[in-house]
């Protein structure tokens, strides 16, 4: 996982305190995600470039969220991946017999070799795939795009939020 720290942010930090508790969480969490959307259409943009696409199924398949484990109060994460669609397995002879039945499965379709993409994979001759990597060349390409993304959506939501504060005293 890669991090960016931003250095003399002191004073927003004191202001995002002093805001109430739930506005500066939302405000921060939206911030992240504003800068995720950026490297998440950057890495859409990438396996366009590389030729990579097949099917429209991958490019649905690249998305952005909110990481709430790696998340406090005063530091939120976000991460682009790739999912998987999910299905259940049927009420089949052996399915009831493996006891599986009912339980959600990954269904990989056409958007399984992403990985071989974005990673490569190491084979002798002609069965070795060298590493492509879109979701990383994404984050270092928008560095400048994501942080003037998340200090833009910063000062609108704690404008926002001294707003809704300032009319209630």
């Amino acid at each position: 996982m890669t991090q960016i720290k931003v250095d003399g942010l002191a004073e927003l930090r004191r202001a995002m305190l002093e805001l109430p508790k739930e506005i500066a969480e939302k405000g921060l969490a939206r911030s992240v995600l504003a800068g995720s959307a950026i490297v998440r259409d950057q890495a859409k943009a990438n396996l366009i470039a590389g030729g990579h696409v097949k099917t429209k199924s991958l490019l649905d398949a690249v998305r952005h969220g909110f990481d709430k484990l790696s998340s406090s109060s005063v530091q939120k994460s976000s991460h682009v991946f790739v999912r998987y669609k999910t299905a259940k397995y049927a009420n089949t002879k052996l399915n009831r017999r493996k006891g599986i039945v009912g339980k959600l499965r990954a269904e990989h379709g056409t958007i399984f070799y992403w990985r071989f993409i974005e990673f490569g994979t190491v084979g002798p001759g002609k069965h070795h795939i060298t590493a492509k990597r879109f979701i990383r060349n994404a984050f270092d390409m928008t560095m400048k795009l994501q942080i003037e993304a998340i200090r833009a959506s910063l000062e609108k939501s704690i404008e926002k939020a001294a707003a809704k504060v300032s009319s209630k005293a």
